[in-house]
């Protein structure tokens, strides 16, 4: 669903980036928005509490130059009106 979705907003809106916050133990999303050309930012040490454990959070950013520069997903196309 993310390329749909960056392709949209990327050719009908003004937004020039999206940002993303990952938890620490969710090393599969991040892999996916490396993947998608997400670039990693910055971390919030101990920043979320769940259960007893203090996760990190993660940062990314999508600029629009970097996914429009991917030709792999261009094909992605969907309306969403």
């Amino acid at each position: 669903m993310p390329p749909y979705f960056y392709n949209y907003v990327f050719e009908n809106s003004t937004l020039q980036k999206i940002t993303a916050e990952v938890l620490s133990n969710n090393t599969s999303v991040m892999k996916l928005h490396s993947l998608h050309g997400y670039r990693h930012v910055g971390v919030y040490e101990s920043h979320i509490n769940k259960g007893d454990q203090w996760l990190d959070l993660h940062l990314f950013e999508l600029h629009k130059k970097t996914w429009t520069n991917k030709k792999r997903f261009s094909s992605f196309n969907a309306d969403f009106d």
